[in-house]
């Protein structure tokens, strides 16, 4: 794990959680951020041929980059996990959130 982290000059997050959106787009931003220090990082460790199949696809890069730009979404969603909000709170923290989000995901 120190070998990724110093070729994609990056700490690395912790895994997802299927349950954890949050975190699946923090590790997708991740992904994103870190493309190109993984590919290295996978062709100096091993010959992982599906993994870099994958990392190779065109479509994936696009993917993780449409992704990454819900950076936003995680903060929300923390904020709006607190118990002690008030509704009104809570619709001024959603409301930023269609503002903030790219047009795509807002109704979603």
């Amino acid at each position: 794990m120190a070998l990724l982290e110093e070729m994609t000059r990056s700490k690395l997050v912790s895994f997802p959680v299927a349950t954890r959106l949050g975190t699946w787009v923090r590790f997708c931003d991740f992904l994103f951020h870190n493309l190109e220090g993984i590919r290295e990082f996978t062709e100096k460790t091993a010959s992982i041929g599906h993994l870099m199949g994958w990392l190779n696809e065109p479509s994936v890069k696009e993917e993780l980059a449409g992704i990454s730009t819900l950076q936003i979404l995680p903060n929300c969603i923390e904020k709006l996990e607190k118990h002690n909000l008030s509704i009104s709170e809570q619709k001024k923290i959603i409301d930023k959130l269609k503002e903030l989000l790219p047009d795509r995901f807002r109704e979603k």
